[in-house]
């Protein structure tokens, strides 16, 4: 069996390590391009269940990343 080679952003347990740097420029990318959609209908529900996931799980990967900064006794 092949082992594991990539990391998956979508956690919705939290179980995702915040051993890893966040590269922010795609999901900035990413974002920029959906606020500037005009139609819709261009994409798949797929497409956007897609977008919804990596969103989803960045934004979970930067909220453990603030509140491990916030907590004092991680320091």
């Amino acid at each position: 069996m092949k082992p594991n080679t990539h990391t998956v952003l979508h956690d919705p347990h939290g179980f995702f390590g915040a051993d890893l740097p966040l590269d922010r420029a795609p999901y900035e990318r990413l974002v920029a391009a959906v606020l500037s959609w005009t139609d819709p209908t261009t994409l798949t529900s797929h497409d956007f269940e897609q977008i919804a996931l990596q969103l989803t799980g960045h934004a979970r990967a930067v909220a453990t990343d603030v509140r491990r900064h916030g907590d004092p006794r991680r320091a």
